[in-house]
């Protein structure tokens, strides 16, 4: 790079065990050959301390009869402390305390971005339809009727209201969708007699 600096590579596993293969190659009785560190380090573009210091555990791995094998640092961050919701805790609380996602973080003494997790898990949303619109507009035939209109006013148009509950798509190991996402839509009806 320009201006003097060098961008730091982070080596995965197989790179590093790469160099040591590279390495163990050209070594006799525990000493590198001469320029192997220097073609090691032009070869997998590393500067010749990295090449040094992987040279150095793997040597120590071997003195303790172990095979040399060397792990990156770099991992993934892996959940061992996740909290799961409790929802009989949930069940207890008041619609005054699940006003807000503060107001329920305190009650579950859980942090507010955790419960936001949570609530992004499955999410439940009403969705409002009007049975008809104010004004609308068909292309009829001579001969065909115009459609019937149920409501009696646009003054006064019904407004129907459902339920939609979805959740966050989940996929096997082999990248085949296992669930949509999609759990149901409900509507809010009451069947009276007239």
């Amino acid at each position: 790079m320009d201006n003097g600096q060098r961008q730091t590579l982070h080596l995965s596993s197989s790179m590093k065990n790469n160099v040591v293969q590279f390495l163990l190659k050209h070594n006799h009785d525990g000493v590198l050959a001469r320029g192997a560190v220097m073609e090691a380090a032009e070869t997998f573009s590393i500067s010749r301390k990295t090449v040094y210091r992987l040279w150095k555990a793997a040597k120590e791995q071997m003195q303790r009869g172990e095979p040399a094998m060397i792990e990156g640092k770099v991992r993934g961050y892996h959940h061992v402390d996740r909290l799961e919701l409790d929802k009989k805790k949930v069940r207890n609380l008041s619609t005054l305390e699940r006003s807000s996602l503060r107001k329920m973080a305190v009650k579950l003494n859980v942090s507010k971005s955790t419960l936001g997790q949570w609530v992004k898990q499955v999410h439940i949303d009403e969705k409002w339809f009007y049975m008809t619109k104010v004004s609308d507009m068909y292309y009829l035939l001579p001969d065909e009727d115009e459609p019937y209109r149920s409501c009696k006013s646009k003054r006064y148009i019904t407004k129907v209201m459902f339920m939609c509950v979805v959740s966050r798509p989940q996929f096997g190991m082999d990248g085949q969708a296992t669930y949509d996402g999609k759990v149901g839509i409900f509507p809010f009806t009451e069947v009276l007699p007239a």
